[in-house]
């Protein structure tokens, strides 16, 4: 095995590494678009929901400024606020047809209920001041255009776009849950693939470079024996033995 493929096993494992890499900055930069996203849907809702709330409230007060103007007889500073009040919530449609480009069609047909309320209930306050309680009673009780008959069908399709808006403001929701967790597990996957690319390209790395070198080395290399503790053990082994037969007989001589 030559060098060259101790290099060609680098250069596969910078470019799988900086693969992963280059993926993982798409994913981080793909995952960030659709979270930035989301978050401006979420906010685009939140938005419209502040303006639907400033409609039902002008239409509220649209009904509550004719009835005291037919209460009291005295329509012209009620009238002035109810005229304020539907000028204003119309404003807020148009807004929140701008906003909700979807519910547009759905927003639309609230405004002509807002204007009929606004036309029959001056219609049912002046019936009221000039003409009694019984004529004003018939304008606020007729069937399908009375003053009350109105304020059920506007009452019924504000609720139904506060509905609309509560599930989609709930569906964005949803959708940026999903693509935070989605991001987590996108990043968490290319961590572990790139850890495990970086440890497979250094363990074939090392490998190779054991066949190059001829294999590991010996954990504890032999010291070589010194040479003078080499010719005593030679000595040692071919020196006859010794027995006490060589010696003389120690003679043991009596005292005087």
């Amino acid at each position: 095995m030559s060098s060259s493929s101790v290099k060609k096993t680098m250069i596969l494992g910078a470019v799988l590494v900086a693969s992963l890499l280059l993926t993982g900055s798409a994913v981080t930069w793909w995952t960030n678009n659709l979270q930035r996203q989301a978050d401006d849907e979420v906010e685009r809702f939140n938005q419209a929901s502040l303006v639907f709330r400033d409609t039902r409230f002008n239409v509220v007060q649209i009904q509550q400024f004719l009835t005291d103007a037919g209460a009291t007889g005295e329509g012209g500073d009620d009238y002035r606020d109810a005229a304020e009040n539907l000028k204003q919530a119309m404003q807020n449609l148009d807004v929140l047809q701008t906003m909700l480009p979807d519910a547009a069609s759905e927003v639309g047909q609230i405004k002509p209920l807002v204007q009929a309320l606004h036309q029959t209930g001056v219609i049912m306050a002046e019936a009221y001041i000039h003409q009694g309680r019984e004529a004003g009673n018939a304008i606020m009780k007729a069937k399908g255009n009375g003053f009350d008959d109105s304020t059920e069908a506007i009452n019924k399709s504000l609720d139904q776009l506060a509905q609309s808006l509560a599930n989609k403001s709930k569906q964005t929701q949803q959708y940026k849950t999903t693509v935070r967790d989605n991001a987590v597990l996108a990043y968490a996957l290319i961590a572990i693939l790139t850890t495990l690319s970086v440890l497979g390209i250094s363990l074939l790395q090392y490998r190779r470079l054991l066949r190059i070198l001829g294999g590991e080395p010996p954990t504890r290399p032999a010291l070589p024996t010194p040479l003078p503790v080499a010719i005593w053990r030679w000595k040692s082994s071919t020196a006859p033995a010794m027995t006490t037969a060589c010696c003389p007989p120690c003679v043991i001589w009596p005292s005087s």
